[in-house]
């Protein structure tokens, strides 16, 4: 087994794991796998759990996503396998990895205090298992049990549906309890339609007709209008290019997206789109693919040009390519909710952030302690918009008094 590498100075001195293999009180095993990561046969398997598997981010537990980590690394990425195997039968395969949760405990901008715990991801937020059902609450147990210096399994999007949040639940007989990070939150996600054609059906007439509207008067406006897809290492520069013209970011973590960029796209990972509009850049899309989903991360757009619908538009044409390259089933826009989007169009899925911990009184009073600390701040900002809010009112009546008398 290969000893990783950490980067990370919570975990300094604590990244070899205890052991490579633990064996549950069952007769399922889990231990670390990650030396195999090159084996043919044993990533044919890999990739079959995954496809057949649950996770709403499959992406991120495909063999390939492994490799591109440990391309953009320098080959030393803080990631490790772990395997769930019973009477030699391989069961699921858990890429996890090394990393840090932050519990801010603030008010808004105004911070409080802030607590960092070491931890292990599990990337995809579910073992990658096919049709298996694998206890998540067994394998988070014996992933601290074989990292013990990571205090807790963090789990990125855990979806709602499922029973997963109840199997975490009642898994506190294995030592473990889940704690909520950020509670149930809204990801939107759109289906690709078989067609162009279907897909226009979805909205209503006026809508259909503003939709080219609008592409018709961003030409009319700018100049031709053309889509781009960036998909190749070859266009990675192209990308930035585009990217320069919108964004003023620091340099330094400008080389650290390019190195990972590369290696996704390296490993047929990337699907980015760029506008133009005559010479200029409109929008850009900022996307990572699966087999069947697009991952959209970011929508960027020429805020000079936001009258033209600069955002409807990318998003419109991207949909009309993804559609022609007839293998999308699925976009998926992650948490939040897409600044330029059909609602008409979408559909939503509850995730959560969930950290699952040692079973311990000081963690769990930390977790309750956070949470209550986020429920305060939410009231307050509500409150605080509220008062905003009455205050204007209050002024614009004010305001129209004085007028009636002059």
């Amino acid at each position: 087994m290969d000893t990783p590498i950490c980067n990370d100075p919570q975990l300094d001195n604590g990244c070899a794991p205890r052991d490579t293999g633990h064996s549950l009180s069952s007769p399922w095993t889990v231990q670390i796998a990650t030396g195999r990561a090159g084996d043919p046969a044993f990533r044919a398997q890999w990739l079959s759990l995954v496809e057949g598997g649950q996770s709403a981010q499959k992406l991120y537990q495909l063999p390939a996503f492994f490799d591109a980590i440990a391309d953009s690394d320098g080959g030393q990425a803080p990631v490790e396998l772990v395997t769930v195997t019973r009477a030699g039968t391989l069961l699921a395969v858990v890429p996890v990895r090394f990393g840090v949760l932050e519990l801010a405990f603030n008010i808004g901008p105004l911070v409080l205090w802030r607590k960092q715990l070491a931890t292990m991801s599990m990337l995809g937020s579910l073992p990658a298992q096919g049709s298996h059902q694998v206890p998540l609450a067994l394998v988070a147990s014996e992933v601290l049990a074989l990292y013990p210096q990571a205090a807790a399994v963090f789990l990125q999007a855990l979806p709602r549906e499922g029973g997963h949040w109840q199997q975490l639940l009642e898994g506190r007989a294995q030592g473990v309890q889940p704690a909520m990070v950020s509670d149930w939150r809204a990801c939107h996600t759109m289906p690709v339609p078989p067609s162009v054609e279907a897909y226009m059906q979805q909205f209503t007439s006026k809508k259909r007709y503003n939709i080219r509207r609008q592409v018709r008067q961003l030409a009319d406006a700018c100049g031709p209008v053309s889509l781009s897809r960036i998909a190749q290492a070859n266009q990675i520069d192209a990308l930035f290019d585009a990217l320069a013209h919108l964004l003023d970011r620091d340099a330094g973590a400008a080389l650290q997206r390019r190195l990972t960029v590369d290696a996704l796209a390296r490993h047929s990972l990337l699907l980015c789109y760029v506008l133009r509009a005559g010479e200029a850049v409109m929008g850009v899309i900022v996307a990572t693919r699966s087999s069947s989903v697009l991952h959209i991360h970011n929508i960027f757009t020429n805020e000079g040009y936001r009258h033209l619908s600069v955002g409807a538009t990318v998003m419109q044409l991207a949909m009309e390519d993804l559609i022609g390259m007839n293998c999308f089933k699925l976009i998926d826009f992650g948490y939040g909710t897409p600044k330029h989007a059909f609602s008409s169009s979408q559909l939503l899925e509850m995730r959560a952030q969930v950290a699952v911990v040692r079973r311990s009184q000081a963690i769990r009073h930390l977790f309750a302690a956070h949470q209550a600390c986020q429920a305060v701040a939410e009231q307050l900002v509500g409150l605080a918009k509220k008062m905003r809010s009455a205050w204007r009112r209050a002024r614009r009546a004010s305001q129209a008094r004085v007028s009636m008398f002059r």
